[in-house]
């Protein structure tokens, strides 16, 4: 069975359990094996209180839910490096997508005020989290970054 907690990851052992979760507005499909097989900005509806944030190999964006513009995108290549922002009103619960990925990644809070880290994230393990969720609900200004490419960072900036 799958579990969903604020501030875990959540695992999909059924993918009857994964249509049930995205049908609630997550706005992806996934399969039991592989990553998300559609996840674009275009095609991802946040409800309200909700932001959703997709790591891939070397690029962060913002998928919905941030005042940014959805679809914004940073990579790990980009010269000079930036980071993600997305700002979001406290109480926002906010969706870490791993997804399309063929490296190990792990977001870690850096900085303080701070939110609970995810476990490393390995696409060669069958049981590994696809998603990351965390509500935050003080404001402040919370900085992560990828363990595995710390050229990926990002801020969730909570109002």
């Amino acid at each position: 069975m799958g579990r969903f907690a604020i501030g875990t990851e959540i695992y999909w052992v059924l993918p009857t359990l994964a249509g049930v979760f995205l049908a609630q507005g997550c706005g992806s499909t996934f399969d039991i094996f592989h990553t998300a097989t559609s996840l674009s900005a275009a095609a991802t509806q946040c409800e309200a209180k909700q932001a959703q944030v997709m790591m891939r190999d070397g690029l962060l964006e913002n998928l919905c839910g941030c005042t940014e513009v959805a679809g914004t995108t940073v990579s790990s290549s980009d010269s000079p490096l930036t980071s993600l922002t997305c700002t979001v009103a406290a109480g926002t619960t906010v969706f870490f997508h791993f997804a399309r990925n063929r490296f190990r990644h792990q977001i870690v809070s850096t900085g303080t005020p701070r939110f609970l880290s995810s476990t490393v994230y390995d696409p060669i393990k069958l049981k590994m989290p696809y998603v990351h969720v965390f509500q935050f609900s003080d404001t402040g200004t919370f900085e992560f970054q990828d363990s595995f490419d710390g050229a990926l960072t990002g801020r969730i900036v909570v109002q």
